[in-house]
């Protein structure tokens, strides 16, 4: 029992001396072993959020922050040029600046996955929920957010963006398998640019996520109670 007791503890805080780690030296490198330490730690963060409902149907002039601080993604809104992210297929990228919002441009595209990416590390266990805020240069056009996984293409979103403001895409993903996998967006016509900001990538387990759907359940009721009280109370008037 005391093996049992010790080996526990021990575990414990072998995983909070991993926390301190990755937050003072991680979160300034990019790799897979970021990902592989943000997921050994993730007990530490993600058990306190509450899945974040908030969506937008209207183009914006300037992006909003990433859901969840952008979650295990590396520098969401490029206040770090393009730390972390590359080229995928045979685009070109470039780091820009807007009115005071920084975001990343995939431009000189020749086919429809050429564009921006950032390789992370996904688990089969778990839920990820999915945003970024998109713009084409020109024009309305569907982009839509894929990731490429070791057993093939999964698609978390899609949007039709427009061009001189940003729309929210969002979705999310599961994958057949754990592994290194890779982000890029994605759209069919190679001739626009595909501008990228404010990306969120956050994964749930599903105790996590059956508790946020129990707990949407339990507002709606109560908020359907609350109404039909208001309702009696006015008709008694």
């Amino acid at each position: 029992m005391f093996l049992k007791i010790y080996s526990y503890a021990g575990w414990t805080k072998i995983k909070f001396v991993l926390f301190v780690v990755y937050y003072s030296f991680c979160r300034t490198r990019f790799s897979y072993f970021h990902h592989l330490l943000y997921l050994l730690c993730a007990d530490y963060e993600v058990n306190a959020l509450s899945y974040d409902y908030t969506a937008s149907i209207q183009c914006l002039a300037k992006p909003k922050k990433p859901q969840y601080g952008g979650g295990i993604i590396v520098n969401p809104q490029f206040n770090h040029g393009l730390k972390g992210w590359s080229v995928f297929g045979e685009a070109k990228i470039k780091h820009r600046e807007l009115g005071g919002n920084k975001f990343i441009v995939a431009h000189s595209r020749n086919q429809p996955r050429d564009s921006v990416s950032q390789k992370i590390y996904l688990q089969k266990d778990k839920l990820y929920t999915f945003s970024a805020w998109i713009q084409v240069n020109k024009g309305k056009f569907p982009v839509a957010a894929v990731f490429k996984t070791a057993t093939g293409f999964k698609y978390a979103a899609a949007i039709v963006a427009e061009s001189n403001c940003w729309s929210m895409l969002k979705g999310g993903l599961t994958v057949d398998a754990s592994g290194p996998s890779e982000l890029y967006f994605e759209s069919k016509n190679t001739f626009v640019e595909i501008w990228v900001d404010s990306i969120s990538l956050l994964p749930f387990t599903q105790e996590e996520w059956r508790s946020h759907q129990d707990e949407s359940i339990d507002k709606a009721r109560k908020r359907k109670v609350l109404l039909s009280k208001q309702l009696i109370s006015e008709a008694r008037l």
